[in-house]
Order: structure tokens, then sequence, then C-alpha cells
């Protein structure tokens, strides 16, 4: 079976997204093999980071800011929760909402693993000098970025032209 044929521009497209997820699974991999050590899931590692980092939040919340959706949410928070790596506390101004926490275990645990986790990706990363590294993260922020919307505008007013 041969592949549909397609026009130069989107085959070059498809070739180098393949190359950024390649990419991206292999340093995913190892990451997530290092991760398993410790009994952590990759997500419930993601979670535990985002709190790290960010503070407690909300669980709605928490789930826009690493980009899971919320039953995903609900399966990882009761899991951390179960292992008494994050807690639920009710908001004094908002009662509605649970606000998630790190425990103290949790917070031991992530800052036990994110330094272990960024020396990782910085030997995988060693192989891009410090302005293509710099480059790279600018690319990628260009394409988390990216209008699909306007693309799909530009591609529907293209298709109308060649009529």
């Amino acid at each position: 079976m041969t592949a549909a044929k397609i026009d130069p521009k989107t085959e070059a497209a498809v070739t180098a997204y393949r190359q950024l997820r390649r990419a991206a699974d292999t340093i995913g991999h190892l990451l997530g093999q290092q991760l398993t050590s410790f009994g952590v899931s990759p997500g419930q590692f993601r979670v535990l980071e985002a709190l790290l980092v960010n503070g407690p939040m909300r669980q709605d919340k928490l789930g826009k800011e690493i980009f899971y959706d919320p039953r995903s949410m609900r399966y990882l928070t009761a899991s951390l929760e179960k292992d008494v790596l994050i807690a639920k506390l009710r908001d004094e101004e908002d009662r509605r909402f649970p606000m998630v926490h790190l425990t103290p275990q949790g917070r031991s645990l992530i800052t036990k693993l994110f330094p272990r986790q960024a020396k990782l990706i910085r030997a995988q990363m060693i192989a891009l000098g410090a302005r293509e590294q710099g480059m790279l993260k600018r690319l990628c922020e260009k394409l988390a970025d990216g209008d699909v919307n306007r693309f799909v505008r530009e591609i529907t007013i293209r298709r109308e032209g060649e009529d």
C-alpha cells in the first residue's frame, strides 16, 4: 500500500513533524523509564511538577496547564491522592472547587525527581549547542502558538481560487 499523494510542501511539513515527534518520543521514553523506577507515571510527574512550579491550583486549571482532559485529571489526581502525594483542600474564598496541593511526601518526591529529569534532558539536548537549543525553543513556541484557524482560512482561499 502506498501513501496518498500530497504536495511537496505538505510532505516536507509531515516529514519535519515526524522527526520532531521521534525526537520527543525518544526523550520521553528515557524520562519515562527513569520515572518508572520511582513508581511515578509521566502524567503523575507532570501534575507534581506543575504544582511545584505554580503552587496549589484548582484541578481544572491544573488540567489546562498540563493539557489533560478532565477525566484524565480525575484519574491522575485520585491516584496521587491515594499515594498521599497531593491533597485536595477547599479554597476558603470559593469552597465549590478544591485546590490541589502537594503534600510533604509529594514535595519530597518531586524535589528528588525534578533534578534527575533535568539532568537526563540536558544529556539528550547536549547534541545541540546553546544557540541551537534557543532556536529549538523559539521554533517550538512558534508551533505551539500557531493559528490553526488562519491556516484553514488560507487553504480555503487557495482552493476557492484554484476553481
